[in-house]
């Protein structure tokens, strides 16, 4: 059972899906105006935030990079990583019920067991006393004769 992404498949599912946003809502985006693609943007991502704004223009200068296609690749990368983190959520969820499903049906078969060895030692215990009584019986007939 599976319970979360290794790091090499969680690389390929990045890219892979990273790759798939791109080629659904920016194929050619480049070739559109700066208005048009800020449009584009936030139709798909939503508007950002102004501090937003400020961080891609910081890591625009760094980079030496237009800011927009930083904004572009951050926010593709991170609705991705996103979603990719909250399906692994919910795996990792499915994978602890079943894990409880089978850790109480194991208590349950574990107190089964013990409350029939329990059965069983008492069991063992009232013929003893039976076959003990009848040693005894056997002994004392034996010392009548």
């Amino acid at each position: 059972m599976e319970t979360t992404l290794t790091a090499e498949k969680f690389r390929k599912q990045l890219q892979l899906e990273v790759e798939r946003t791109f080629v659904r809502n920016f194929r050619n985006i480049g070739s559109l105006s700066q208005e048009s693609f800020f449009d584009r943007v936030d139709k798909r991502f939503g508007k950002p935030r102004k501090h937003s704004a400020s961080y891609f223009r910081k890591l625009g200068d760094i980079a030496g990079l237009d800011s927009a296609i930083i904004e572009l690749v951050f926010r593709s990368v991170e609705d991705v990583a996103i979603n990719i983190y909250r399906e692994d959520i919910i795996r990792l969820g499915k994978n602890t019920e079943q894990l409880r499903s089978w850790f109480h049906e194991a208590q349950r078969k574990s107190h089964d067991i013990t409350s029939q060895l329990t059965k069983k030692e008492t069991e063992v215990k009232c013929k003893e006393r039976i076959i003990q009584q009848k040693d005894e019986k056997i002994s004392r007939l034996g010392k009548l004769n």
